[in-house]
């Protein structure tokens, strides 16, 4: 069984047939395996947290940015709503002066 690895993996394999010979060292490899994969699946945990956390800030930044934009929207409607007001006034000063009722 050993010969189908590469040389490379052949020293682990053979440290772990060793280890499976002793019952200790078995049970102290399974706790291993069980503690890497509780630490595994919190470091996924934490990615993952860490991406909804990512995500609803761009999703933050992108409202306050839609909100903005709308806010100098608004502001130049407003601007705008003046000085059509302003020469509404302009104008109708100007037909009055030229004896112009309406």
């Amino acid at each position: 069984m050993e010969s189908s690895f590469p040389d490379e993996f052949k020293v682990i394999i053979r440290r772990l047939h060793k280890a499976s010979a002793s019952k200790e060292l078995c049970e102290d490899m399974e706790m291993e395996d069980e503690i890497l994969e509780e630490l595994a699946t919190q470091e996924r945990l934490i990615a993952y947290e860490r991406a909804e956390k990512e995500k609803a800030e761009a999703e933050k930044r992108k409202a306050e940015e839609g909100k903005r934009k709308a806010e100098e929207g608004k502001e130049k409607v407003e601007a705008e709503k003046e000085r059509v007001e302003a020469e509404k006034v302009r104008l109708e000063k100007l037909l009055k002066q030229a004896g112009i009722e309406f």
